[in-house]
């Protein structure tokens, strides 16, 4: 058996049949001689052939409701019988598979023309549509027709659309102008580079000095970045260490009994300060100190003790009384917490600035290439030149404090000195007075007189010490805090002219040399042609925009 085809009026590829014998091992005809055929197959051939009515059934499971599939209906003239005839009229007129966009018919041109001009083709289209039975529909037929028919539904669409396309193009261009926006001002010579770089480090003194002045309502900065409060920030880290410093900073406590005049430390519900790392930075590590000190408290016990046992060591050849070289000796000891107390808070206080820089660098120059530039040729030397003065003054203070002699004209010194001594009298009578009918007391003058020149002279001159000690402790203390967080804090490191913060200014721009401009401002070539490719685009955008508005 073998599969003899007859094509009719059929549009199938006449390769098919002879193609489908030799893939199923059949005969090509009863002539053939080929012993390895034969004439029947396990295999069946199968051809369908999609007509109308399946392909509108196709089209109505895409589109249920028939609003967004229009009609075209091809080879009109392979429809020769009545009922094709009258059934295609049917769909054309909306009979049946209704459509709500219609149908159009067009007449294709015969598979053996292939000599025909446009011209022709339209004719003959033409005068085959005005014969019957397509008279009656003729104006929903040819290309004609359906360019015209075409033509409307794309203006319908297109109104019904623009509010939409016009929205998503404003969208865009939005989002291409923001990303152009990133990349600054174009950046091809001295001018533009030096005029980018001024711009930005205009922003980053603005908004200092806000951040210094604790004026946070001048920028939204402050409200999406809180950690850039600087003034609040270090005012917490400068109260927070001066607190330590009151409790912890002496290395023995001087009397059970001594409360440096009522002072009380002042505590906050806030985050600790200097809960900021010390290890953040690699680029300070040979400036701070890197290691968290936890200061601890002073040790226990009388210290006229101590005060004794050094005067026997030390003393000289006074005669009931003592030399600076005494008081020096013991004020030293009890100011050996100092240094790591005060070169802890520096080494805090810088970080806290380096990370202000940074974090506001990063904001304001979200371009890696220029800040990282910027960073290496401009401000790194500057700011670590800036650092180091800092933890400088802060050795030259406690120099000042620990090894010179001690020495103040502050008033408040003697006042305290006197006060001292009297509750030292006070407190030795209160054991020999006598209680009055009026509920006074009062003490003899015999036994004021026993009392006075009962006490041998290293009692009294090391009762002395400590009350000096005493007394000028609570001087040099107060005066050593305020004097570090006057200085070296705010001057070097806040406020100064050559504070770290000064360090990015439209002042320091001004004065790079033009390949410093180029390496730091240039652009490279894919930031130059990211600028182009986002030009081009927000032209095409905008023109859209226009075009749809006109």
């Amino acid at each position: 058996m073998f599969i003899k085809p007859y094509y009719a009026n059929t549009s199938i590829d006449r390769d098919v049949f002879p193609k489908a014998n030799e893939a199923m091992g059949l005969r090509m005809n009863a002539d053939d001689g080929n012993a390895g055929v034969g004439a029947f197959s396990e295999d069946i051939l199968k051809i369908e052939i999609s007509g109308p009515e399946e392909i509108l059934q196709l089209a109505e499971a895409a589109d249920p409701e028939g609003v967004r599939t229009m009609g075209v209906l091809t080879k009109p003239d392979l429809a020769s019988e009545k009922a094709t005839q009258n059934m295609i009229l049917d769909l054309v007129l909306g009979r049946r598979n209704k459509l709500t966009l219609g149908y159009c018919i067009v007449k294709n041109r015969s598979a053996d023309d292939n000599t025909s001009t446009m011209s022709e083709r339209h004719a003959n289209e033409k005068a085959f549509f005005t014969a019957p039975p397509w008279a009656s529909v003729a104006d929903r037929c040819g290309i004609a027709s359906l360019q015209a028919r075409l033509r409307e539904l794309l203006m319908d669409i297109s109104k019904r659309e623009l509010p939409h396309v016009r929205a998503e193009i404003e969208k865009l261009l939005h989002l291409r102008k923001l990303e152009i926006d990133v990349l600054g001002a174009p950046r091809a010579d001295q001018v533009s580079q030096r005029l980018f770089l001024v711009k930005i480090a205009s922003k980053f003194q603005g908004i200092t000095e806000n951040a210094l002045y604790g004026y946070y309502t001048g920028n939204q900065i402050f409200k999406s970045e809180p950690s850039l409060k600087l003034a609040t920030r270090m005012m917490q880290l400068n109260e927070s260490w001066s607190n330590v410093f009151l409790e912890k900073a002496h290395k023995r406590h001087f009397d059970p009994e001594w409360d440096d005049d009522g002072a009380i430390p002042t505590h906050t519900n806030e985050q600790h300060p200097s809960a900021i790392s010390l290890t953040k930075y690699p680029e300070l590590f040979d400036i701070i100190c890197t290691d968290e000190y936890d200061c601890p408290n002073p040790s226990k016990g009388p210290i006229i003790d101590h005060v004794k046992e050094v005067f026997k060591s030390n003393r000289g050849p006074e005669l009931g009384t003592f030399g600076g070289a005494m008081l020096a000796a013991v004020f030293q000891e009890q100011l050996e917490k100092w240094e790591p107390l005060a070169l802890s808070h520096t080494s805090t206080a810088i970080v806290l600035v380096h990370e202000y820089i940074c974090q506001l660098l990063d904001k304001l120059c979200p371009d890696t290439q220029v800040k990282d530039q910027l960073w290496s040729t401009l401000l790194e030397e500057k700011l670590k030149d800036a650092y180091r003065q800092a933890i400088s003054h802060a050795n030259f203070l406690l120099a000042i404090e620990r090894e010179e002699k001690p020495v103040t004209f502050n008033h408040y010194f003697n006042a305290n000195l006197q006060k001292r001594r009297i509750e030292r009298i006070s407190k030795s009578f209160k054991d020999i007075a006598v209680s009055c009918d009026n509920g006074n007391d009062y003490i003899p003058l015999k036994e004021i007189e026993g009392h006075a020149i009962n006490k041998d002279n290293a009692q009294q001159v090391c009762e002395d010490i400590v009350d000096t000690l005493m007394s000028y402790y609570k001087v040099s203390r107060k005066r050593f805090v305020d004097t570090l967080c006057q200085q070296v804090v705010n001057h070097f490191l806040l406020y100064g002219n050559e504070s770290p913060l000064k360090a990015l200014s439209p002042e320091s721009i001004m004065s790079l040399e033009p390949d410093q401009l180029e390496l730091i401002a240039g652009e490279d070539t894919a930031s130059k042609r990211q600028r182009q490719v986002l030009a081009r685009e927000i032209k095409t955008l905008e023109d859209a925009i226009q075009e749809l508005r006109a």
